[in-house]
């Protein structure tokens, strides 16, 4: 486990001390305010978190620049996240790759590893496939055939990338995703380089996933559709076949898309919709019941006013 004193801490996040902070107190590890104990570093991005900071037995809190809390070590820093991302690279880097092929692996022969190439235990790696440079290969994924991996990609156990898909390189694959599926294989089914998927994700037969795009768990997207460079996707969205997603859309968790999506849209809901009116509908739908009760005595009111100019 890496161990960090505050001053070297203070270097690396290029942070101003608090007056009561020790350079030499000694911290293991970063987790939140109501976790942290006497040896852990946490953070705070804001005055709605002072009643947790206050209370909290972190050993010392990252900061905005400014943030005052008296009798606590503090680490004030321009930018809270920034700081908490060089953390995690301090206290939990990246396991190093062995660069070795486990014995349990199954690989055909015509399969071509690169160089530096890291394949994990009982991983399947089938006819053809083609595996980049410096690339992960995690414990039980299935590799099909002609599949192709470019350099430096990591591959979380129990990935499947079936036939014919090509995956990028500095592609991340979480846990349970699924690239390619029973359909029409016109094309290949295309992963850009330097996009992340989460786990529990379904990429269907001859889709295309732009460079540097980042999707949530339980992301599901239908046959032949297209989707851009710097798309971020939450949780859950589902989107139906033969749709085109411009770049850098955003689409906010359980959107539902049933047609194409121009450049730099944030969408919400299902049937997806701008994310401004989406949310708008949605503020609404609360009011519904006294609505609806609105309507009944405004209906009841019209009723007796015609009874009565009928008389």
């Amino acid at each position: 486990m890496s161990k960090y004193k505050l001053r070297e801490l203070r270097e690396k996040l290029e942070a101003e001390m608090s007056p009561s902070a020790v350079d030499d107190l000694e911290v293991s590890g970063l987790t939140t305010l109501e976790t942290a104990g006497a040896s852990d570093i946490s953070f705070v991005t804001s005055e709605k978190f002072r009643p947790q900071a206050e209370a909290t037995k972190a050993a010392a809190i990252i900061t905005p620049a400014g943030f005052e809390l008296p009798g606590k070590s503090l680490l004030q820093v321009k930018n809270v996240w920034q700081a908490v991302i060089q953390c995690l690279d301090l206290f939990y880097p990246e396991p190093k790759p062995t660069c070795l092929t486990h014995p349990t692996a199954c690989i055909a022969q015509s399969a071509r590893l690169g160089k530096g190439v890291t394949v994990e235990p009982m991983a399947v790696i089938e006819d053809g496939a083609q595996i980049g440079d410096g690339s992960i290969i995690g414990a039980l994924c299935y590799i099909g055939r002609n599949v192709t991996i470019g350099e430096k990609t990591l591959l979380h156990p129990r990935v499947s990338v079936m036939a014919d898909c090509v995956v990028g390189s500095h592609v991340i694959l979480h846990p349970g995703a699924v690239i390619g599926s029973d359909g029409f294989k016109f094309e290949v089914i295309r992963i850009g380089r330097g996009t992340k998927l989460d786990n529990l994700i379904q990429i269907a037969h001859n889709v295309k996933v732009g460079p540097y795009c980042m999707m949530a768990a339980q992301v599901g997207i239908a046959g032949s559709t297209k989707v851009g460079a710097g798309c971020i996707f939450g949780g859950q969205v589902g989107i139906r076949d033969n749709v085109t997603i411009g770049n850098n859309v955003m689409l906010a968790a359980q959107s539902g898309v049933n047609k194409d999506i121009p450049d730099g849209a944030q969408m919400f809901g299902a049937p997806a919709m701008p994310a401004r009116e989406g949310m708008k509908i949605v503020m609404a739908m609360q009011h519904l019941p006294e609505m609806m009760q609105t309507i009944r005595d405004l209906k009841k009111r019209i009723e007796s006013l015609e009874k009565e100019s009928q008389r």
